[in-house]
């Protein structure tokens, strides 16, 4: 198997175990990423002081991409000035999309019913841009934070979603 990120990972405060467990399993993470020179993909709910703190003290090399972007626009101006990529499924945040360099962005989708250009269309729609160009800079994010993964193939709006058997 080929691993080109580590994660889902990181920290929630409404679900799972207390954070006396997850910290220490999310800094083991944050280690790994770093051995293995791949991305972090980061779950985050309500912990984002806690998060940063990590940050700080582990002073990662790898990029963090924050899994299902939605944080508030004071939130998205301090994880931009942290360093940190985004990715966003369909709740999209307007006023925080216009905050996030398109250098920093990734589009996603976390649920079986989503469809990946219903997320594009939403997301260049909120950064004011033309749907062919927004896919065309995500893709060379694609290439510049995975580069192992298979080139996507070119964007179309218009064709048809393959169904799988």
């Amino acid at each position: 198997p080929r691993i080109v990120a580590i994660g889902e990972t990181g920290l929630d405060k409404l679900k799972g175990p207390s954070f006396d467990v997850q910290i220490p399993v999310f800094k083991e993470h944050i280690v790994l990423s770093e051995k293995l020179e791949k991305p972090l993909i980061i779950h985050c709910v309500k912990a984002w002081e806690e998060l940063l703190r990590v940050r700080d003290e582990a002073n990662p090399a790898q990029p963090w991409i924050l899994h299902g972007y939605r944080g508030k626009p004071e939130l998205t101006k301090r994880l931009v000035r942290e360093g940190f990529y985004f990715s966003v499924g369909d709740d999209i945040n307007v006023e925080s999309m216009e905050l996030i360099p398109i250098e920093s962005l990734f589009c996603e989708t976390d649920e079986d019913f989503m469809d990946i250009r219903d997320v594009y269309a939403q997301a260049a729609q909120a950064v004011n841009m033309e749907l062919e160009e927004f896919a065309e800079k995500i893709a060379q994010n694609i290439h510049r934070i995975f580069p192992t993964l298979k080139a996507p193939k070119p964007f179309d709006p218009e064709e048809e979603e393959e169904e799988e058997d």
